[in-house]
């Protein structure tokens, strides 16, 4: 007998399709080519589980990546131990989420079961992958294969990740969309609107689609011959189904329209996919999780109006709310990160809060006002960080925003607040902080734009631009030019806190007011960084630290002359 609460048990919240609650990525080293496998994906969990779940498959293939495999030896060897591990341990919960264009996704199973296996077996698997492996990928450096070789410290990434995951506000209320729910307090029933499914075309094609202007009605009635006999086969289902039921399950769109699509109940779809495919793992996993003797009984319970209990909602599916999806670079002590956080409201805190749980393993500067970021929220806030530091803003401006460049790896910025009505041309930061974003952005440092919902925006410096980004900045250029040109002399030397870089008389020369190559400006920065942490005291300088220092000092002496010259009128010598 099928059970239909069984089986919703085993399928998302959100849809059919599981949302991505997490990219994580950071295992391969960031300089190479990036390839698909150097990073994956967490996924929503099924209605009756509360932690995100995981492809082994995937995982262990960006984590062989990481430890010098090729692409094709690191999918084979991955799959291969996905599928020991399923075999030794086929109790573990294993799930298989639907795809609308892939019908054999990998098994997934829960978070927190993987992170186990992996404490245990990593090592073992790593040392195996790794035997007769004569020439490592390019893609993998030296620090990434030796920050992979301990199991248990990408364990203790993973188990930081899931646990910000399942707290992070991440799914909206399809009822209001302003309204976000954690994976662990939302409710495991799903929305009315989400039992409906947005169908553009056949789940699991069989044919790429058509390249020409008039492909709609191609597409549905010849390029998915089976799709479109379907189709019109649980026309008269549907049909009966909603005057059983009082609402309808299935919007039949019209194919001469090339901005019309179907939109069905999750069960009308699942039939297609028993139809399509009743052999696949997905189907499979269905009949088993429902209690169905046969894929026919699964069928035939899909469209009974006694399985229709739950509550649903036809409706233009294809706005359905994502989730929003966490992301993760996994770092350690061997991989030095510096990320910078840069908000301004309170608003803006609640999402800074939560960009900067995500930061595991990450030194990070937080650049705000001071009221909003007293020691003890940013304790709270940066607790899964390697550290952190702040530079308050002073009625939301931002000093030094070049030195604040210098020091980082990266940049998050969030809005200020959400205004839709303001449209795109807007996005809702002082002025201060949008020449910080394009300075970054033109400075060749990644950077991130985010709404207070957490969504991004991927191409920022559009709306900076014709906001007057780029002339501001030609301004300022021109202005640290003159200063530089009337310089007599930069002298180069550390001092607790400085730039590293003096004038004729001694004063502290400012990383914003000079005309430098950026990439000279991070070289002096990080330089007088490392003098910062070595020689804070107790100092921990020796004959060999002291004498590199000198060294490097020597190496920036020169960098600076080659770009300012020995001798040259209204600079001086560079000494």
């Amino acid at each position: 007998m099928v059970s239909i609460d069984a089986l919703m048990n085993v399928l998302p919240v959100s849809g059919l399709e599981p949302d991505d609650v997490a990219h994580i990525e950071g295992f391969v080293d960031k300089s190479a080519q990036w390839h698909s496998l150097d990073s994956f994906h967490l996924l929503e969990p099924p209605a009756a589980a509360r932690e995100p779940f995981i492809a082994p498959a995937h995982a262990i293939a960006s984590l062989a990546r990481g430890i010098g495999l090729s692409t094709d030896h690191a999918k084979t060897q991955a799959k291969q131990a996905a599928e020991r591990m399923m075999e030794a341990h086929p109790c573990w919960g294993w799930v298989y989420f639907y795809d609308s264009f892939d019908p054999e996704l990998p098994a997934c199973i829960p978070i927190s079961t993987f992170i186990d296996w992996l404490r245990i077996e990593w090592p073992t698997l790593r040392k195996s992958m790794l035997a007769g492996v004569h020439e490592l990928d390019v893609s993998s450096t030296r620090l990434c294969r030796e920050a992979l070789a301990d199991g248990n410290g990408i364990a203790d990434f993973l188990a930081n990740a899931a646990d910000v995951i399942v707290r992070a506000p991440m799914f909206p209320d399809p009822a209001d969309w302003q309204h976000m729910s954690s994976m662990r307090d939302r409710v495991a029933l799903m929305q009315p609107k989400a039992m409906i499914e947005f169908v553009p075309g056949a789940p699991w094609p069989e044919f790429e689609e058509p390249d020409s202007d008039d492909w709609r009605a191609e597409w549905i009635s010849k390029a998915y011959p089976l799709f479109s006999q379907w189709r019109e086969q649980i026309r008269p289902i549907a049909d009966a189904l909603s005057e059983t039921l009082g609402q309808s399950v299935y919007y039949f769109a019209d194919p001469e329209d090339d901005l019309d699509d179907d939109c069905a109940h999750r069960f009308l779809v699942l039939h297609w996919c028993c139809t399509w495919l009743p052999e696949s793992n997905f189907v499979k996993h269905l009949v088993n999780a429902s209690g169905a003797a046969s894929v026919h009984e699964l069928k035939a319970a899909l469209i009974d109006p006694q399985s229709y209990r739950h509550p649903f909602e036809m409706n233009n599916a294809f706005f359905a709310p994502d989730a929003v999806s966490c992301r993760f670079d996994y770092s350690n002590s061997l991989q030095k990160i510096t990320c910078a956080f840069v908000f301004a409201t309170l608003e803006a805190r609640e999402a800074a809060y939560w960009l900067l749980q995500q930061a595991i393993g990450v030194k990070v500067l937080i650049v705000a006002p001071r009221e909003l970021a007293d020691n003890e929220w940013v304790e709270k806030a940066a607790s899964n960080c390697a550290g952190w530091s702040v530079r308050f803003m002073h009625d939301h401006a931002v000093d030094e925003p070049i030195a604040i460049l210098a020091g980082i790896d990266r940049l998050n910025v969030i809005a200020d607040r959400c205004d839709r009505k303001l449209g795109s041309l807007d996005l809702q930061l002082s002025e201060s902080v949008e020449d910080l974003l394009w300075l970054a952005i033109q400075r060749g440092v990644l950077a991130r734009y985010f709404f207070l919902d957490l969504g991004g925006l991927g191409n920022p410096e559009d709306c900076l631009e014709r906001r007057g980004a780029a002339e501001r900045e030609a301004v300022r250029q021109m202005q640290r030019a003159e200063y530089t040109r009337r310089l007599k002399a930069i002298q180069v030397e550390c001092d607790y806190g400085s730039t590293g870089l003096w004038d004729e008389c001694g004063r502290s020369l400012s990383y914003d007011a000079l005309d430098l190559p950026f990439d000279l400006i991070r070289h002096i920065a990080a330089w007088q960084a490392d003098f910062d942490e070595i020689e804070t005291p107790p100092s921990r300088a020796d004959e060999s630290w002291r004498h590199k220092h000198e060294s490097e000092r020597l190496v920036i002496i020169e960098l600076l002359r080659a770009v300012l010259g020995n001798d040259v009128v209204g600079v001086g010598r560079v000494c």
